[in-house]
């Protein structure tokens, strides 16, 4: 049976041309593949870039009602992602939390990543919020990688967004971020926003670096803060 060449392609971790060639010259066969069998080739396609009949096998899984995998999940919104394809990268992403989907550790930076690439701030937080949940241990490295991604981007507005929602959702920041997020703001000289991070920061007893104390006291003297300017110095310098 087919089902079982396809597994047995799999099994010996030959390359996905020669198991989509063979589907593609048993069309219609396809219907008669097992649910593993099924996700198997739908990630297969994925990784050949076809993300399309990616989409078309997990469409013909739904309507069997089968259970499509994390991978397969996986496979289906980094491909959208990356065509820049909203459209469908919405249409997988609702199936994809329906399913409670939740992609690997190691696929999980490419598509936070991915997400913030396309402004999908909303789905990026969800997101994250599940992998921090899963995945502990890589709070710092992920949030100060998106972080340190909307700078360069010069999307620091969003960054401070970002930083709200995070706290709203439960997931507090470390002082690096906080630091950060103060440098990328007074490098676009958005320093009302600036001072409103600092004041979040302090009341977290955390205390800014000392190029960022630098940057903050002449700018809080001009806007006749100066107590906040006193409190800086007598914190940092």
């Amino acid at each position: 049976m087919i089902s079982d060449l396809l597994k047995g392609l799999s099994a010996s971790h030959l390359h996905t041309k020669e198991i989509t060639s063979i589907v593609e010259k048993k069309l219609h066969l396809v219907n008669q593949l097992d649910q593993e069998t099924l996700n198997f080739l739908a990630q297969a396609y994925g990784k050949k870039g076809l993300t399309y009949n990616t989409r078309i096998v997990v469409n013909g899984m739904i309507e069997r009602h089968l259970k499509i995998n994390n991978e397969t999940y996986t496979t289906l919104v980094k491909g959208f992602c990356k065509k820049g394809n909203l459209r469908e990268l919405n249409a997988c992403w609702n199936l994809a939390q329906i399913d409670g989907w939740l992609p690997r550790r190691e696929d999980s930076k490419a598509l936070i990543e991915c997400l913030f690439s396309h402004k999908m701030l909303r789905e990026a937080v969800q997101l994250l919020e599940s992998i921090l949940i899963s995945y502990p241990d890589l709070m710092s490295d992920m949030c100060h990688m998106i972080l340190d991604k909307l700078f360069v981007t010069g999307c620091t507005g969003i960054a401070s967004t970002l930083l709200e929602e995070l706290e709203q959702r439960g997931i507090i920041l470390d002082q690096m971020a906080y630091n950060s997020l103060i440098r990328g703001l007074c490098k676009e000289n958005n320093f009302l926003v600036a001072f409103t991070v600092l004041d979040g920061m302090l009341a977290k007893n955390f205390a800014p670096c000392l190029d960022v104390t630098v940057q903050l006291i002449p700018r809080l003297c001009k806007a006749n803060r100066f107590g906040k300017a006193v409190h800086l110095k007598e914190i940092g310098l």
